[in-house]
């Protein structure tokens, strides 16, 4: 192995934390897609739409709150990688019924709704890098749950 480099191992924490900022790349990425006006418009329940809306993203809420509980940067790799998907998966569902509920939204209400739901991924990524970065505290995390109540109070 002459002349061969040899990089030193990544620590736990440095591959947990790149995994949050790749999460909050993501959520960013998703929260934009909210904020865009939908390729075309559906019809059904907004009201049923809206409830699913504000369901997921109170799990998702909760799911951040957790792993801001949970000191994930010092935890056990696996544990780390199993908190951060879970929060993922929570993001994902979130996304998704925040889409169907816009789309089922027209014109301006589209407008006015966009902005709330998109907020919801954009503070859970502030709050995972700035947990990546070990500056999170719990105001970001009640900033998180306030773009939650907003979506709640989106009158249907």
């Amino acid at each position: 192995e002459c002349g061969a480099s040899r990089r030193p191992p990544t620590s736990p924490a440095r591959m947990t934390s790149q995994r949050l900022s790749d999460t909050a790349s993501k959520l960013d990425a998703a929260s934009k897609l909210l904020r865009a006006k939908p390729e075309q418009s559906l019809i059904g329940d907004v009201g049923r739409a809206h409830g699913d809306a504000r369901s997921a993203a109170a799990s998702l809420a909760q799911q951040a709150r957790a792993l801001h509980l949970f000191d994930i940067l010092d935890a056990p790799e696996t544990q780390a990688v199993a908190c951060i998907a879970d929060l993922d998966r929570h993001a994902a569902v979130y996304a998704t019924c925040a889409g169907l509920f816009l789309s089922l939204c027209g014109g301006v209400v589209h407008k006015l709704a966009a902005s709330p739901c998109a907020d919801v991924l954009r503070c859970a990524a502030q709050l995972l890098r700035k947990t990546a970065a070990r500056q999170a505290q719990a105001s970001d995390v009640g900033r998180l749950e306030a773009a939650v109540d907003a979506v709640g109070r989106l009158a249907w």
